[in-house]
């Protein structure tokens, strides 16, 4: 699920300044800056949003039929 977004820009070496914010729980907490070279970030992929507007409809027609023929598979083995 973190690839959907991609993830942020980050950077190595030493903890250079910090500024103070607030996490979503209330809390306080210290971001920092690194002094070292860019080690890069994940594009966004984007595919979730792709993956149900084309192949939730099939998924779901297919649903009862794949159920309905493992249940008969099952029933002919215990026979």
């Amino acid at each position: 699920m973190w690839a959907e977004d991609g993830t942020r820009q980050r950077r190595t070496g030493r903890r250079r300044r910090g500024e103070s914010a607030l996490s979503y729980y209330g809390r306080k907490y210290r971001r920092y800056r690194r002094s070292g070279r860019r080690t890069g970030a994940m594009p966004r992929y984007g595919f979730l949003g792709w993956a149900e507007r084309t192949q939730a409809e099939g998924v779901e027609r297919r649903l009862f039929t794949d159920f309905q023929a493992n249940l008969e598979k099952m029933a002919r083995k215990l026979k």
